[in-house]
């Protein structure tokens, strides 16, 4: 079996069981365990950081496909591209967080009004920023290097696993909803 039909299989296996455990967390039990106002800022803040995350990106998942094959090469580590790639998102990650920060008092006279939970937690967005830059670099990374069903395995799978235990943890009274925010928001 080639290395392209072996991937694909692996990643629609992981989608199919993500989208599952992601149907009973978001569909049945955060409605049922959650106020509507969590809901919304849990994704509210998974979109401001996605936002920032693309910002600080800078564009180099594109550099990655374009340019991976002129670094390609095993025995010198492929010329510490993948070293590279995490400088530029270290420095993507830089930029974005001094545009957080110059934007946060304009996000917090839009949003105090209608969300003083938002504002509330609003801290939590340049941590998930890192995050999910740090999940970007590796996954654009690990196409290149033909194994793109471990981006799908993390994204689709691992991190709707870690939700859910997050959310049974929140039903057994275990953690509260900080705690649930906190452990939602690092996978």
């Amino acid at each position: 079996m080639g290395v392209i039909k072996r991937q694909s299989i692996k990643g629609t296996v992981y989608s199919y069981l993500g989208v599952a455990i992601g149907f009973v967390t978001t569909g049945l039990l955060f409605p049922k365990f959650l106020a509507t106002e969590q809901v919304g800022l849990l994704s509210l803040l998974v979109s401001y950081s996605n936002l920032f995350a693309i910002f600080a990106f800078l564009g180099f998942d594109s550099v990655t496909f374009r340019l991976f094959p002129y670094f390609r090469d095993e025995k010198s580590h492929h010329h510490g591209y993948f070293a590279l790639s995490l400088g530029v998102s270290i420095l993507g990650f830089l930029l974005s967080i001094g545009v957080f920060y110059l934007l946060k008092p304009l996000i917090i006279r839009d949003s105090i009004e209608q969300s003083k939970l938002f504002v509330d937690y609003l801290y939590l967005i340049p941590p998930l920023i890192f995050f999910v830059l740090l999940f970007n670099t590796i996954d654009s990374y690990n196409r290149v290097m033909l194994n793109a069903s471990f981006g799908t395995f993390l994204k689709d799978l691992f991190q709707r696993i870690l939700i859910f235990c997050s959310i049974i943890l929140l039903i057994i009274s275990i953690i509260d909803f900080h705690g649930l925010s906190i452990c939602m928001l690092y996978p």
